[in-house]
């Protein structure tokens, strides 16, 4: 009697069905966000209309993703994949004590940028518009509100590079979703129960904080996908992790001193 033996598929056989798998997840993702990120912009114009009231909440609705941007954006996309995927290989758990202490110490720095930024609100809206009056304190209304997302935003982007560094790809672009229907919601809501006047102090906090709420959740509900994988396992190497710090720290800082120090807006 004689056995056959057949060769095992080839790694990259192997991998094509989740690749494609992916590929397709990471489509329909991008597809449905563009999709409700439409329904939410039709939404928003019919709420705040076109006038100066709209202008107010576009300044306070992108300085955040400007602050963001300039001060940290470019060093954490820079640095975290790197890092991480580094650590992966290098750390007896696969890495994940370092990237929770990586983590820990970029959210706090976010949240030190983001009470900076939300205390100088009046400045930044200054920096930005030659508003006066009481359009001047709308727009700052809106963006006392809306500088919270800065840390939101870090936060995504800290758990997509760590998604992403375990080759799990499909959330980042599925979470964006949740963002649009809480907008959609929020300004739904506000053309149901507005009288369509001029905004109130409260309405104007309404808008602002329902829109920062969308990206909290954005980014929030990538935390259950970041689970350590099941094969971590003991103390990360403290050489390693010591060098891998070290590593960071010079990346970042490289990459801040290279950052533009002045934004241009239309």
């Amino acid at each position: 009697m004689t056995a056959t033996l057949t060769a095992p598929p080839e790694p990259s056989e192997r991998k094509k069905p989740s690749a494609l798998r992916s590929g397709a997840l990471m489509a329909a993702g991008s597809l449905v966000s563009r999709a409700t990120g439409f329904v939410r912009a039709s939404v928003v114009a019919a709420a705040l209309g076109a006038g100066w009231v709209a202008d107010g909440y576009a300044v306070g609705n992108s300085v955040p993703t400007i602050v963001y941007m300039l001060l940290l954006g470019g060093a954490l996309n820079a640095v975290f994949v790197p890092e991480l995927v580094k650590a992966a290989k290098e750390h007896e758990d696969g890495g994940v004590a370092y990237t929770n202490r990586l983590l820990t110490l970029c959210g706090l720095a976010l949240a030190v940028l983001t009470a900076v930024a939300v205390s100088a609100a009046p400045l930044i809206v200054d920096t930005y518009t030659d508003y006066t009056g009481a359009r001047r304190e709308m727009t700052i209304g809106f963006a006392r509100a809306c500088l919270p997302q800065i840390f939101f935003l870090g936060l995504f982007t800290l758990l997509g590079q760590v998604l992403n560094a375990r080759g799990r790809f499909g959330a980042m672009m599925w979470t964006p979703v949740l963002n649009n229907v809480v907008a959609v919601t929020v300004f739904g809501l506000f053309l149901a129960v507005g009288d369509g006047g001029e905004l109130t102090p409260g309405e104007t906090a309404f808008l602002g904080w329902g829109t920062t709420a969308g990206i909290a959740l954005q980014a929030l509900a990538l935390l259950p996908r970041c689970a350590p994988p099941a094969s971590a396992g003991g103390p990360a190497s403290t050489g390693a992790a010591a060098a891998s710090r070290l590593r960071c720290a010079r990346r970042a800082g490289w990459c801040c001193s290279s950052s533009p120090t002045r934004a241009r807006t239309g």
